[in-house]
């Protein structure tokens, strides 16, 4: 908890009533209780407002901001709503917390925790460094803990289950339907791999005419085959014959998409989950005919990496689709 003071001195100085170490870490450990709570909301939503305070710098008008920003006066009764910058650095701090804790996570399950961190990892991988670089060091580290998190889950989903001897039949019962689970999802991707046709456009991937249709295509699919979060040895399968040297941005991506982007959208068309967390899905929600307009969208990207992000956004909707969401 020690480690989390040097990030509240990005704001400096700090506001009258904060002083108190242990008045700070009271307050975070508060907000920290906030997100874990296995309520409404649920764990992407939750993930969407911590990202969008994460990036603004400012708690705002939700229910999860007033909360924390309730515990925050709780815990320290001199500090002013006014100083929005000290509400968000805590709510950050708290989101760091709640993500270095693998306490929190669940054998071969997805904890509430895990949610968070995917949803986290898509929101804040795409947006684009904050100006500040004491505040983007805070950000950096959240998007680096939900990183960590994630591919942690990813390969502790995957493990196969051991057979003790002495085991309750129960125990063999679950272990064998578990290890079914991941062969089912092997054999499906291989499939999947020497077909090389695209099952939402219709057509071999061959005959697809644009790179950047194939790629998205490619990462929508592969994530929606996937019983579990990917591996980065999913992102080599998607991205296996995408150029690597061509760069697009957001405009020219959906440009270049053009009519295939209803096909592309379909299987997400009337996910709820979308139009709640659009940071969390910025590509589904621009697929969806959501809005683009922001800072980010402007930044060219390699198609591998358009191709990942189509993997990760639909991979995570799946899980919240599956009831694997840990609300």
């Amino acid at each position: 908890m020690r480690d989390l003071d040097r990030y509240l001195l990005v704001c400096d100085p700090l506001p009258e009533g904060a002083v108190s170490a242990p008045d700070r870490r009271r307050a975070i450990q508060g907000i920290t209780r906030i997100i874990l709570e296995r309520q409404h909301p649920p764990p992407w939503e939750t993930a969407e407002t911590l990202a969008q305070i994460t990036v603004q710098g400012r708690l705002g008008s939700d229910r999860f901001s007033t909360r924390a920003a309730e515990v925050i006066a709780k815990a320290l009764p001199d500090w002013s709503e006014r100083n929005t910058l000290f509400g968000a650095v805590c709510v950050m701090c708290a989101a760091i917390r709640v993500l270095a804790n693998r306490r929190l996570a669940e054998k071969r399950k997805v904890s509430r925790r895990d949610s968070i961190a995917l949803a986290l990892w898509s929101a804040l991988s795409f947006q684009k460094p904050l100006a500040e670089q004491r505040l983007e060091d805070v950000r950096a580290e959240i998007l680096n803990s939900a990183r960590r998190a994630g591919l942690e889950l990813a390969r502790r989903s995957r493990l196969r289950c051991t057979l003790p001897s002495g085991a309750s039949p129960d125990v063999q019962n679950r272990s064998l339907r578990w290890n079914a689970v991941l062969d089912r999802e092997e054999i499906k991707v291989l499939r999947w791999i020497l077909a090389d046709e695209s099952s939402l456009l219709q057509r071999p991937y061959a005959e697809v005419g644009r790179d950047e249709t194939r790629a998205l295509a490619r990462g929508l699919e592969l994530g929606l085959l996937l019983t579990s979060f990917p591996v980065f040895e999913h992102y080599e399968l998607a991205s296996r014959d995408v150029a690597l040297q061509h760069e697009v941005d957001f405009d020219r991506l959906l440009a270049a998409v053009g009519e295939e982007r209803g096909a592309l959208a379909a299987p997400f068309e009337d996910n709820p989950v979308i139009g709640a967390c659009p940071t969390v899905f910025p590509l589904l929600t621009a697929l969806r005919g959501g809005p683009t307009v922001r800072a980010d969208a402007a930044v060219g990207r390699p198609l591998a990496d358009w191709c990942g992000r189509a993997l990760i956004e639909s991979a995570i909707l799946k899980r919240s689709q599956s009831g694997a969401e840990g609300s």
